[in-house]
């Protein structure tokens, strides 16, 4: 060999003369050849001229040289490996290597455009999903017949776990019916209403969509009067008259199940699962549904000459026990929320202006007993 053997490197070769066609060698140059040694001590040449040099592997930074026969192939991805080979190969090699890094720079700049190009169109996608499924969502309020919240709100009854077994009691089914009679003749609706009253200490109610309405003997325990209990039938009758359940549902389930839905066709709602059909329909309103609701179940209070404000003195209520009814704030919301809540409903009663109110005939310290409440156990 002419000329010094210069810096080695770790890589390997490739050649039918070693065991299995690949070994590992320490890569080495001369003025003439890169030199592969392996560690049983087999020497393997490839002389630069004629030599065939490319760049790749794995890494995209693995240089392969190739002998003019074929026979034998140098690769290695060391770190110095390309100037090392720079210094020491004739001119033409040395061009084909420069062109190689080049191609090489140019095609990774074009992967990081597509890269960018690819997240930009991704994030502009979901960005329009968003938008177009909220908008369909709004467009389901407007679009599907009254009749398609009913089929949704009995599919979501029917598969809902409604937190304990439905109360036989006379006393207080009568109670929520008349109180329930009073505020639905007191405004047209689409929807009708059905209340089932359910055994839980919860303090909870909830509507869902076409008219099914839930309530928890807990709520009918620890309201004062059935003004309070008014308020909170209005409420939730509010959300199913202004549809927000379905607009809930539509935001859920994407956008080819809101197309589906608004063109009354409900397996793509059912193909989602239940799990996120309930998600969608139960307590889980934005804040200005919430509101919505709120200022919504003032003006239907005081059409049905029932007190507006009841619904304030409800809510401020449960604030202060809070920490003896755990479940209560989760449903009603938190700090400082329910406080701008209670402010909200006192200025729309205010705004509207008194009106007279008119006593529901029930005896609701009664209504409480068979509700679970202890007179003899402080407030």
């Amino acid at each position: 060999m002419s000329g010094g053997v210069a810096k080695h490197f770790e890589g390997g070769v490739f050649s039918e003369a070693v065991e299995g066609g690949r070994s590992a060698a320490s890569i080495s140059f001369t003025s003439t050849a890169v030199l592969a040694t392996t560690p049983e001590g087999h020497l393997f040449t490839v002389a630069y001229q004629g030599a065939r040099l490319t760049l790749g592997g794995a890494s995209g930074k693995m240089w392969f040289c190739r002998s003019t026969d074929g026979a034998t192939t140098v690769f290695s991805e060391a770190s110095g490996f390309a100037e090392a080979l720079r210094a020491s190969a004739q001119k033409d090699l040395v061009e084909r290597l420069e062109a190689l890094e080049l191609a090489a720079r140019d095609a990774q700049q074009r992967y990081l455009w597509l890269f960018f190009s690819l997240a930009l169109l991704v994030l502009s996608v979901a960005m329009v999903s968003v938008y177009v499924s909220n908008h369909l969502a709004s467009l389901a309020q407007n679009l599907v017949p009254p009749s398609l919240d009913q089929k949704l709100g009995k599919l979501v009854l029917e598969n809902t776990d409604l937190g304990g077994e439905v109360a036989n009691d006379k006393v207080l089914n009568q109670a929520v019916k008349q109180v329930l009679e009073r505020l639905t003749k007191a405004r047209r609706s689409s929807f009708r209403y059905t209340p089932r009253v359910i055994r839980s200490s919860q303090v909870n109610a909830f509507a869902l969509p076409g008219g099914p309405i839930v309530i928890h003997t807990g709520l009918l325990r620890e309201a004062t009067s059935p003004e309070q209990l008014a308020g909170v039938l209005a409420h939730e009758m509010a959300h199913v008259d202004l549809r927000h359940g379905v607009q809930r549902i539509a935001q859920s389930i994407g956008v080819v199940a809101v197309i589906q839905l608004l063109f009354g066709d409900v397996s793509g709602v059912m193909a989602i699962g239940v799990e996120l059909l309930r998600a969608g329909a139960i307590n889980s309103y934005s804040r200005e549904h919430e509101h919505q609701a709120d200022m919504d179940a003032v003006d239907r209070m005081r059409a049905a000459d029932f007190e507006p404000n009841a619904l304030a003195d409800f809510f401020a209520r449960l604030k202060l026990k809070g920490g003896e009814l755990p479940d209560t704030l989760a449903w009603l919301g938190t700090h400082p929320e329910l406080d701008e809540r209670i402010s909200a409903v006192r200025r729309r009663a205010e705004l509207k202006g008194e009106r007279d109110t008119k006593p529901l005939a029930v005896d609701w310290d009664e209504v409480r007993r068979h509700a679970g409440y202890d007179p003899d156990q402080p407030e």
